[in-house]
């Protein structure tokens, strides 16, 4: 498109910052708003140009938000000082227009689920087959003993953070110096292939263990008579039926209803959708941890330096919390994404590395 031009963005910011009990206490606060506009989006062509699509001038995206920092030195003494810095900030990302062909675009895909900027909504929706619920967000359940999905996909999740934050603690005594760093996330969700591929290949611990009758998931299913079936109506299950107990509405009467469910049959059910597999991004972790030791200065008068600094690091040491054991929000991927390499899907994700490393710094 010859005609294509870059977008324009207009930003206005105000914040303050104070300093307190000779510079031992500090607060540092920003409000900011920012639109992007004219951006270059993705056209829709008809089959008569000869093109499928092209690039045009049209979305609109407005963002607001907030940065707190607070800087604070409980301890300060010859030998020993304690200083901490805390920082957390919110953004709020919405999309105005698209252009003015389209109020949906698609940035990224990933096994059977969608990144989407929805005009009028917030930034960052994914999308994916749901489970269909009644109107009280009950799930409807069909004859196979099966939840329903959604024939179409659906917005199930959106990758915006309610906050993002870290605390920073750095301690000093003589000589030694201890740095210890911790990041932390509320709210923002994401979508996870791993979970979803340990359901499809039952290698998740959630595939195994005792159904509500005390049996193993894994059991055959059997009706009152002893017979094995693949679902039952609770209703009508033996005592000693293995299964899941799936519990809804049925979705052609909409009464409630209860199924044992062969545990093969649910969670094969499950795969590529999902509305199942939408987790929250909150975390909290230890991000890195410091020790370091600076050589007295008669130690090295001989030499021809005038400081040597040795520091002991480690990173990724501990994920302190998040929803999913084993999955670190934090390391998720921006998986096919073509807008800002959106992190938001977990793809398989490795587990995490710890690192450990030892630096000497010389100054001269």
């Amino acid at each position: 498109n010859p005609l294509l031009t870059g977008g324009v963005r207009k930003e206005k910011e105000i914040g303050i910052e104070l300093k307190f009990l000779q510079n031992r206490f500090g607060v540092d606060f920003t409000y900011f708003t920012r639109n992007d506009e004219n951006l270059p989006t993705d056209l829709t062509l008809t089959g008569t140009t000869g093109y499928a699509e092209t690039v045009g001038n049209g979305s609109i995206i407005e963002t607001k938000g907030w940065e707190l920092a607070l800087n604070l030195a409980p301890i300060r003494t010859d030998n020993f000082t304690w200083d901490i810095n805390f920082n957390i900030s919110n953004f709020d990302k919405k999309v105005i227009k698209i252009n003015d062909l389209v109020s949906s675009v698609q940035v990224a895909e990933g096994r059977t689920a969608y990144l989407v900027h929805d005009a009028n909504d917030n930034w960052g929706n994914i999308y994916g087959y749901n489970t269909v619920t009644n109107d009280e967000g009950v799930p409807l359940i069909n004859s196979s003993g099966l939840r329903v999905y959604s024939d179409n996909f659906e917005k199930v999740g959106n990758v915006q953070a309610d906050f993002n934050g870290g605390l920073i603690n750095y301690f000093r005594y003589k000589n030694f110096n201890l740095g210890i760093s911790i990041d932390f996330q509320g709210g923002g969700e994401y979508y996870s292939v791993t979970r979803q591929l340990l359901a499809y290949s039952g290698l998740g611990d959630f595939t195994v263990g005792d159904n509500a009758l005390g049996n193993p998931l894994r059991d055959p299913v059997l009706d009152a008579s002893g017979t094995e079936v693949n679902q039952v109506l609770a209703s009508n299950v033996g005592a000693g039926s293995g299964g899941v107990l799936v519990e809804g509405v049925d979705e052609t009467t909409g009464s409630p209803v209860s199924y044992y469910t062969s545990s093969y049959s649910y969670f094969k059910s499950m795969n590529r959708k999902a509305g199942e597999w939408i987790y929250d991004a909150s975390y909290v972790k230890l991000r890195q941890l410091t020790l370091g030791y600076n050589i007295p200065k008669k130690t090295i008068d001989k030499l021809p330096l005038d400081a040597i600094q040795i520091n002991l690091y480690a990173n990724n040491l501990w994920l302190i919390y998040s929803e999913i054991d084993g999955i670190d929000p934090s390391e998720i991927e921006a998986y096919d994404s073509t807008d800002d390499d959106i992190r938001w899907t977990e793809y398989a994700q490795d587990p995490n590395q710890r690192t450990f490393g030892l630096g000497v710094k010389l100054s001269f």
